[in-house]
Order: structure tokens, then sequence, then C-alpha cells
């Protein structure tokens, strides 16, 4: 059997509101990769997908387990800017370390509602946590892939739900192949 999470096997679409199957997928990741203080509800994505300043993307199992949603990532367009939000991107657990996430962001960068724009992304602020925890580790894997942190910048996420939102970090990502990410942003 081919490794489920070789380049063949992962598709990688765009959804909207017709996509139901899509999107249970997409949301059953949601809940189990993301903590409840950074999670919207299930209404409020819906109605997100429901508009043209938001991107759905999905990564979904070829082959085999055609259809079966493995990561996905919703972005939004900044309107009057070259850029866009990652507001999320998830992994389901069983296939994480095994370079879906970088091929996710690759899918987000190269949607053609997104090319060419800078893609900014909020991490935790794992500074005073554990040096090896999970937040550095994520901060670590986006840097992997060319993303810098946007220095001096002292960023709380809007809360989105009853629980209050971690102290998070700007990092701003570009692909190799369009103009580098300027130093003043």
């Amino acid at each position: 059997m081919a490794d489920p999470d070789s380049r063949s096997d992962i598709v990688y679409r765009r959804i909207g509101p017709d996509d139901a199957a899509a999107f249970a997928g997409l949301y059953a990741i949601y809940l189990d990769v993301f903590p409840a203080s950074e999670r919207k509800s299930r209404e409020r994505l819906w109605d997100m997908l429901n508009t043209d300043a938001n991107v759905f993307i999905v990564g979904e199992a070829g082959r085999e387990a055609a259809g079966e949603v493995l990561c996905f990532a919703i972005a939004r367009v900044l309107k009057g800017a070259d850029a866009a939000l990652l507001e999320y991107m998830g992994v389901r657990r069983d296939r994480q370390g095994r370079g879906a996430g970088a091929r996710t962001i690759g899918a987000v960068a190269s949607e053609p509602s997104l090319a060419g724009r800078i893609i900014l992304l909020e991490v935790e602020d794992h500074r005073g946590r554990d040096p090896a925890g999970e937040e550095a580790r994520r901060k670590a894997f986006y840097r992997r892939l060319g993303c810098r942190e946007l220095a001096g910048l002292a960023y709380v996420m809007p809360s989105v739900s009853e629980a209050a939102p971690p102290p998070l970090n700007i990092l701003a990502y570009r692909p190799q192949s369009a103009l580098p990410v300027p130093k003043a942003i």
C-alpha cells in the first residue's frame, strides 16, 4: 500500500457551501487540533464559508480513501492589501509529521485568489514556556518553511469564544517563487 501522505495521495481543493461532507471532515479536525480558546463555533465557520473573503481548502486522501479529509486551511483575503490571513490550518493527528502541513501551506500559497500575496499567520507566543513544547515546535515548523516573525508587534487575538485567547506572534510567508517578504511590513 502506498504511503497515504505521499504527494500523489493528497489532493487539495477549495471547497464551498455546497460541499457539506468536506466541511464536516474539516470541522472534525478543527475540533481535535485547536484549543477551545481559539475555536469559532461551527455556525460561525459555516458563515465564513459562505463569503467570498474566506478561502477554505481541504487536503483529501486519494486512491484508497478518496474524499477523506486529512488536512485543511482557512484563509481570509485582506481587502486593500497584498496579504491574506491564514486563520486556521490543521492536519489530522495521525497524519502529522509526514509533510502534510508543509504541503498545505503550499496549497494555500498557490490558490488563485491568494497567489502572490503575503500570507500572515498567528502563532502562539512560546516565550516563557517549555522551549521544546508544542508552541515552540509549531513556530520552528513555520520558520523552516521560510516564515518571518514580525518583531516588536504585540498581538492579542480577538476573542472567538468564552475562553481567553493566548498571546500570539504574527509570522509572514511568501512562497520562494514570489518576491521576498519585505523587512518593513
